[in-house]
This record gives C-alpha cells, sequence and structure tokens, in this order.
C-alpha cells in the first residue's frame, strides 16, 4: 500500500516549496535590510535631521520611527519625532511621544517646552503649561523657548498687552529673529492697530526678505488698509512662492481691480482727528448761501440808511418870474434849468426796506440753522462709517479670503467717498 504522503502530486508539492520560500525569502529580506539599517544608524539619523530642518517632516518621522525601532533610547530621535507631530498638526500622536520622551529624558527642557506648548493649546490645561514654563525659567532664566511660550499663553488668555511685552524683550534681545516682528505684529493686528502693525512687518522684512510669514501678512495688511498697488506687489511675490494658491491669486485680482476705485480723500486716521466745530466754523466762512444771504442784507441795509437823503429832481424850468428876471439880465432862458429838494415824510416815520431787512435776517438765520444740523449728521454719519470701516479692515486682516467682508469694505469706502463730498461742498473743508 502506498504511503498518501508519497502519492502527493508533483505540483502539489511543487506549489509547497514556492510558498515556502515566497515565505522564507521576504523574512532573509527583512533581516538583511534591518542589519543595514542598524549599521547606517548614524547616516540615517543625519538624514532624519536634514529633513526636519529643511520642514519635510514626513520623511523625518518615517525614518526617526525607524531609529528608534532599533535604538529606543536615542536621545535626538525621540525629541525630534515629538516635534515632527507637532509640526504636522498631529498633537494627539505629539502628546503621548512627549510624555513617553519625558519619561526616558525626565531633564530635557526642550521635551518640557514641547509638552506645555501642547497643553497651553487648550484652556483647561494652559495654567499647567505657565507653571511649567517658569519652572523651566528658574532653572534656566535666559531660556527662549519658555519665554516664548509665556508670550503664546499670555495670547491665548487674551493678555495681548502682556504677550507684546514679552515678544518685544525677546525681539530686543535677539533683534536677527524676524519670527518675533512678526508675533508683535500679528498681535497688534489683532487689537486693531493695523499701522503698528505694519511697522513689525516692515522690520521682520528688513531682518529676513525670505520670510513667508512676514512678506503674508504684508500683502494681507496692504490689502486691508486699501493699498492695492502694495497689495499686488505683495501678493505676486507671494504667488512666485505658492503658484497654485487659489486665494492669492483671487486677492491679486481683487485689488487689481481697487486700482481703478476712486480713492478715499484722506487716510481714516486724519478723517477722525477733524472735529465737527471745524467744520461749523468753515462752514461759516465758506459756505455760498450764507454768503448770498450776507450780501443781500447788506444790500438792504444800505438802501434803509440812504432813505434820510433829500430827493434830488431835475426838471426844466417854467417859472415866469424866473424867467423874466433871467431875461432883463440878458440871458437866454431857454437853457436854464430849475432844481427842487424834497422828501417823503411818511418815509421818515416808516422805514420801507425795515421789513425787508428783518425777512431776510430770519431767512439767514433758518439757512445757517439747516446748515448747520445738515453738516452735523453728515458728520456723525460719516464718522459711524469710519469706525465700520476700520472693523471691516481688522476683520479683513484677520480673514482675508472672505469675499463678504470684502465687498461690504468696498460699499463702506464709497459711502466714506460720497458723505465726504458732501461736507467738502458745504463747508470748504476734507
Amino acid at each position: 500500500m502506498t504511503h498518501p504522503a508519497r502519492t502527493f502530486p508533483r505540483t502539489a508539492r511543487m506549489a509547497a516549496l514556492v510558498a515556502a520560500a515566497a515565505v522564507t525569502l521576504p523574512l532573509a529580506t527583512a533581516l538583511t535590510e534591518c542589519s543595514a539599517q542598524t549599521a547606517n544608524l548614524p547616516e540615517l539619523e543625519a538624514r532624519a535631521i536634514r529633513a526636519f530642518d529643511e520642514r519635510r517632516y514626513g520623511e523625518a518621522e518615517r525614518d526617526l520611527r525607524t531609529i528608534l525601532s532599533q535604538k529606543p533610547d536615542d536621545r535626538t530621535a525621540n525629541i525630534l519625532l515629538s516635534f515632527a507631530f507637532a509640526r504636522q498638526g498631529q498633537f494627539e500622536l505629539a502628546l503621548e511621544q512627549t510624555r513617553q520622551a519625558l519619561n526616558r529624558f525626565p531633564h530635557s527642557l526642550k521635551l518640557h517646552v514641547l509638552l506645555v506648548g501642547l497643553l497651553a493649546r487648550e484652556r483647561d490645561t494652559i495654567e499647567q503649561a505657565r507653571a511649567i514654563y517658569e519652572q523651566v525659567l528658574l532653572r534656566e532664566p535666559d531660556n527662549r523657548l519658555a519665554q516664548l511660550g509665556l508670550a503664546e499663553t499670555d495670547l491665548t488668555r487674551g493678555n495681548v498687552f502682556g504677550a507684546i511685552e514679552r515678544f518685544q524683550i525677546l525681539a530686543d534681545r535677539y533683534p536677527n529673529d524676524a519670527r518675533l516682528q512678526v508675533r508683535i505684529g500679528q498681535s497688534w493686528a489683532s487689537l486693531g492697530d493695523l499701522e503698528r502693525s505694519m511697522e513689525h512687518y516692515r522690520k521682520a522684512l528688513a531682518q529676513a526678505p525670505d520670510n513667508v510669514d512676514a512678506l503674508r501678512s504684508m500683502a494681507i495688511l496692504s490689502d486691508a488698509l486699501d493699498r492695492p498697488a502694495d497689495a499686488v506687489r505683495h501678493y505676486q511675490q507671494m504667488a512666485v512662492l505658492f503658484p497654485t494658491d487659489v486665494s492669492i491669486q483671487a486677492a491679486i485680482r481683487a485689488n487689481r481691480e481697487g486700482l481703478d476705485e476712486p480713492r478715499l480723500p484722506a487716510p481714516v486716521e486724519e478723517m477722525q482727528k477733524l472735529t465737527l466745530e471745524s467744520y461749523n466754523e468753515a462752514l461759516l466762512k465758506h459756505s455760498v448761501q450764507l454768503k448770498k444771504r450776507a450780501e443781500q442784507i447788506g444790500l438792504m441795509k444800505g438802501r434803509s440808511a440812504v432813505r434820510f437823503l433829500p430827493q434830488f429832481f431835475v426838471s426844466p424850468s417854467t417859472s415866469q418870474i424866473d424867467s423874466v428876471t433871467r431875461t432883463r439880465a440878458g440871458r437866454d432862458d431857454t437853457t436854464i434849468l430849475g432844481f427842487s429838494f424834497g422828501w417823503n415824510v411818511a418815509d421818515l416815520v416808516i422805514d420801507p426796506y425795515q421789513i425787508n431787512l428783518t425777512g431776510l435776517q430770519a431767512d439767514l438765520a433758518a439757512v445757517q440753522s439747516n446748515l448747520l444740523a445738515d453738516a452735523t449728521a453728515t458728520y456723525y454719519q460719516r464718522l459711524n462709517e469710519i469706525l465700520n470701516y476700520r472693523n471691516l479692515q481688522r476683520a479683513l486682516a484677520l480673514d482675508p479670503v472672505n469675499l463678504q467682508i470684502r465687498q461690504q469694505k468696498r460699499s463702506s469706502k464709497f459711502l466714506i467717498i460720497n458723505l465726504s463730498e458732501r461736507l467738502r461742498i458745504m463747508t470748504g473743508q476734507p
């Protein structure tokens, strides 16, 4: 009787051998690759550091995972992997990896700073973050990351002025770090002081012309401040760096359209400084309507004054006595004219111009009152619209791709222009 194994088909046995080879070959390859990676750990670590420095965090993460699978206690790989997760926005993984790394390296200041940075993202744990930052500063008072972390937590807590003060101290200590100027500018922008924010963005670009955050902030702020020429220039520089960003192309088109729009008569800051009293005084001096009525009153006063002068009449003489006297004197009476003077007694008692003069004065007072009321209403309407315009500027700086805010800002701008022109016609002031 033949054994079943010996009757096993030849093809089946070949398939089993192939399957076994398929299992053993990858295992051998993996062992070979593992030994090669173990032998090349320094090279792998250098490659991971280079990828991290070039912001290729995904590639750095893969290499760092490989290093830690072979050498779990590698200090550099543990720290870099924690930061790589955080830079990619994988905050849960970053928090877990940071805690594990701190268990291995409890005295690493970088890991402590990263941990509190991750904790500071949530309001529930922000006070824990500040406590750890302060502990780090007790051990190392000049620790830059801890000082920066306290400034960032101040922003999260809403203490913007405190954050600006901390950022400014760091900027004075590290004058070549453009990122600090950018953060100061962003903090002022969040408070609505766009002009002061622009000053710090300029400083950042002077320190680092290739700083993307400073360049983007300058473009957005020029757009919000209604400076389309500057905005187009900065957005075009951004388009070179990010050619596929649709929002940048849309912003370039919007600002090119803005170049053809009428400009505001003055910066909104200057228009806000003009007081209502200055407009009212200018109205009384420059109003054409008031000038015409004042001229009419002056003319009527002149007519009223000359009514006391005698009326002077010139007529041909028809007096017989006068004619005879002149004839005896040997003169030609055909060329002699007679003169007579007289007053209208009624005009001496009643001034016929006084009624008109009283009416003109009342009309002047009414027109002046109406013009002042109109100028006051227009002034406050424009002032409210300027405040609305500034709020829209701030909103656009915080959300530059919001088309609704952009259209509202444009409409507000045209209303300010119309109100300014109305005030200019009434008062002669800008």
